[in-house]
């Protein structure tokens, strides 16, 4: 072949291969549509767009599932077939996964609703994730994605353990004799502990009588807690001088609970108070108090080795009323009284203490002849008379009564004088103090009116101890003697048991006096908004009263 004729079919090729491009130029692109093909358009309704969690902060909690959840509308000329649904995320991603969607088909005219899991593990962290939604038609005819802006929190431990516990109203544990034991189980971390279980044990030959020793909870919010009562017995027979109850507490991830033994001593002073929580609100990465049940002078009563043979105490604790309401913790002023008599003013002798729990008139006139005969056998001796609960007035004669818990507040035959108290203790020429927590204006402890009064407090005569009496009153004129909600009990108990507390019962009267008139005053105004002034009157032969003291 000649170089002449090589050179021709080079460009007799080179002239085909141009000719080939220019062709394909004037071509239209083929997308793989079909020629009857309709195409669909697709949007999405903006006010079907919502952000769906199961703890309601709009938020993605760890450990969580969430929802992007809205509808696609389609508006075009044929169905919408295999389109494809999709979150793509950035920003605070750790430990988020979100999955994909296939969606059914989409008619003309028609909505479709869509719901796209976004699903955080232990690993989510503090922060923001932004979350982009598509929605993708085969043939290119997609939605316009949209954002969604969303804060993510890291997972947030609980602990739940006992955080007290508590012998309902019992100085000393004794066999053969039912008692509550009661539990607060906790939660004290901010997160929510869920699928809780707690479960008593306790040893061989002590019974449960009440049929919870395995208890679950489907959840406990941080700061919250579950009061258990166990109410338990221990017969003469068993062997060993501590009853050991363990409480065990498993949460849904198996690490975030305490269990804890307790140790209940058998015949032998206790703590005895019934339980009251004032349980915390939990805000995240706040640090939260522990509840303890009951009030700060329940706890911790001063325990003085000194016996003080010389006293007796009359205790009448009404809280429980068949013709009038209750009067809101009085059986526990008094039962927690009649503690700091024993433990802390050392009186501990046999019989020196009667104690009447709802007392009806019977009971006081049996009272108040046992304290009588007390006085007279014992010439040293000295008393002390407690009296929690209502007080009525006699509105003919302005007089002030004790209403027993068979009495009638219209009834004045029903009520027991309290000028009659005064003329019986005065008789006895001995030393005695009387503690009345107790309004006589015809007002509850909450400051509402007793079903038979007019509605209108009566300024009473409370008439004038006699002999060696003295006596401190909860409230004067015509105001309420109230509660202390928050400690759970009257506001003038209170504050005498703190006094005791604090000194251990080495206070003079003159001080006790001052004491309860600067904090019952201040206290009830902070806490109930009204004014309780605490009262003190003596007889005409305790005019030394001021320098007396408890033991």
């Amino acid at each position: 072949m000649t170089k002449r004729t090589l050179l021709t079919i080079c460009i007799a090729a080179l002239g085909t291969m141009l000719y080939a491009q220019s062709s394909a130029k004037s071509q239209p692109m083929n997308f793989n549509i079909k020629k009857d093909f309709l195409p669909p358009i697709l949007s999405v309704v903006d006010t079907t767009i919502h952000f769906v969690d199961k703890t309601g902060n709009n938020a993605i909690d760890a450990n969580e599932t969430c929802y992007v959840r809205f509808e696609v509308e389609n508006t075009g000329m044929g169905e919408a077939t295999g389109c494809i649904a999709s979150i793509t995320m950035k920003g605070t991603t750790a430990g988020l996964k979100a999955e994909q969607k296939r969606l059914e088909v989409i008619p003309v005219g028609g909505r479709l609703r869509v719901e796209l899991p976004v699903i955080a593990n232990m690993q989510t962290a503090d922060g923001v994730a932004t979350l982009t939604v598509s929605v993708n038609e085969p043939n290119g005819f997609n939605i316009t994605p949209f954002d969604l802006s969303v804060h993510t929190r890291a997972f947030l431990a609980p602990f739940v353990h006992v955080a007290d516990y508590a012998i309902d109203g019992q100085s000393v544990l004794q066999k053969n004799q039912p008692f509550d034991l009661q539990v607060a189980v906790q939660n004290i971390k901010a997160g929510k502990a869920e699928n809780v279980k707690v479960e008593l044990v306790h040893p061989q030959g002590v019974y449960l009588l009440s049929n919870n020793d395995d208890l679950s909870y489907s959840s406990i919010d941080g700061g919250k807690a579950q009061m258990i009562t166990y109410k338990m017995i221990v017969p003469s027979a068993y062997q060993q001088t501590t009853v050991p109850v363990e409480i065990k507490i498993h949460e849904k991830y198996g690490k975030y609970a305490e269990n804890k033994t307790i140790e209940l001593p058998l015949n032998q002073q206790i703590a005895g108070h019934t339980i009251a929580i004032n349980e915390n609100v939990v805000e995240n990465n706040t640090t939260i108090a522990q509840i303890s049940i009951g009030s700060d002078v329940d706890k911790n009563i001063p325990q003085e080795k000194k016996v003080n043979s010389n006293t007796y105490v009359l205790i009448f604790a009404n809280e429980k009323y068949k013709n009038v309401a209750a009067v809101p913790y009085a059986l526990r002023d008094g039962k927690v009284f009649r503690q700091y008599c024993e433990q802390t003013l050392g009186i501990t002798v046999k019989n020196h203490i009667k104690f009447y729990e709802n007392a009806t008139y019977s009971d006081i006139l049996s009272g108040i002849e046992w304290l009588k005969q007390a006085l007279a056998i014992n010439t040293d001796a000295r008393a002390i008379v407690y009296y929690t609960g209502h007080g009525v007035p006699d509105e003919a004669s302005k007089s002030a009564f004790l209403l027993p818990t068979d009495g009638n507040s219209s009834i004045m035959r029903t009520a027991y004088s309290v000028e009659e108290l005064y003329k019986e203790l005065g008789a006895t020429d001995r030393p005695v103090t009387v503690f009345l927590d107790a309004c006589f204006s015809g007002a509850k402890r909450d400051g509402a009116m007793l079903a038979s009064a007019k509605g209108v407090a009566v300024k009473t005569k409370s008439g004038a101890p006699q002999g060696k009496t003295v006596v401190f009153s909860a409230a004067s004129g015509e105001e309420t003697a109230g509660f202390y909600r928050q400690q759970q009990h009257g506001m003038f108990t209170y504050w005498l048991l703190k006094s005791l507390q604090q000194t251990h019962g080495a206070v003079s009267y003159d001080e006790l006096n001052s004491y309860l008139l600067r904090h019952v005053r201040q206290s009830s105004f902070d806490e109930n908004g009204k004014m309780q002034t605490p009262t003190v009157m003596f007889g005409p032969s305790a005019t030394d009263w001021q320098s007396w003291t408890f033991k």
